[in-house]
């Protein structure tokens, strides 16, 4: 999976960041973490997971590319209670 960097910088600017890497520093990601998303680096089903909780399904789906795997797929992964996973 990877970070939609443009998508992404959006949001988090929407949601009163100043970018992308301040929201992941809040939720506890490093700075360097940060610049291999950028680079083009994977990011982790967990951190997906965190992302999906903490702002919905909808807007996870908008910038997170799950490249071959469907967002369905994703879910399937884990335990779904209401709108979270577990």
């Amino acid at each position: 999976m990877l970070l939609k960097i443009k998508e992404f910088e959006s949001f988090a600017e929407s949601r009163g960041y100043k970018n992308g890497e301040e929201l992941l520093e809040d939720m506890g990601s490093s700075t360097e973490a940060y610049e291999i998303f950028r680079q083009g680096g994977r990011i982790g089903s967990d951190l997906v997971a965190e992302l999906y909780n903490r702002f919905g399904e909808e807007n996870t789906f908008q910038f997170i590319d799950f490249e071959e795997e469907s967002g369905s797929g994703f879910k399937s992964k884990y335990i779904a209670i209401g709108q979270k996973l577990y």
